[in-house]
C-alpha cells in the first residue's frame, strides 16, 4: 500500500519526539521549570497526548487500512506539532520574564569554571628567585 512509508515515517517520529521531550525535561533540569508550569505546561502536555494518539491511530490503521484512521492519525500528528510549538514558545517568554532561569545557570558555569582555591598555588610559598 502506498501509505506505508508515510505511516511508518509518523510512528517512528512520534517516537522519536517522545522520547525526544524526556530528555530535554531531563537535561534542562531547574531551567525546565518553564515547560511544565502555566500555559507553556498546558501545550506541551496536549502535544504529549496528540502526539500518542496520532501514533496509535496510526498503528491501528496499519493493521486495518483504514484511510479514515490515517487521516485522523496524520491530523493528531500535526496538533501535536503545533501544541508543541506553541509550548515551547510559551516557555521561552515565561522564563525570559523570572530572571533566575538565567542569572541561575551563568553562575553555576562561572563557578565551575573557575578553578578552585585549593589548586592555585600560595603566592606566599613561591619565591621570586625560583
Amino acid at each position: 500500500m502506498q501509505a506505508g512509508p508515510a505511516r511508518l515515517t509518523g510512528i517512528l517520529g512520534a517516537v522519536v519526539e517522545q522520547a525526544a521531550d524526556r530528555a530535554v525535561h531531563r537535561r534542562l533540569g531547574m531551567v525546565a521549570e518553564p515547560l511544565s508550569q502555566g500555559r507553556a505546561g498546558r501545550y506541551l502536555r496536549a502535544s504529549r497526548w496528540s502526539t500518542r494518539a496520532g501514533a496509535v491511530l496510526l498503528g491501528v490503521s496499519a493493521m486495518r487500512r483504514s484511510r479514515a484512521l490515517d487521516v485522523a492519525g496524520g491530523l493528531a500528528l500535526a496538533a501535536g506539532s503545533l501544541f508543541a510549538r506553541l509550548g515551547y514558545f510559551h516557555a521561552g517568554t515565561a522564563s525570559a520574564t523570572d530572571p533566575r532561569y538565567t542569572v541561575v545557570p551563568q553562575r553555576e558555569r562561572i563557578d565551575a569554571a573557575r578553578p578552585s582555591a585549593r589548586h592555585q598555588p600560595d603566592p606566599a610559598a613561591v619565591s621570586p628567585d625560583g
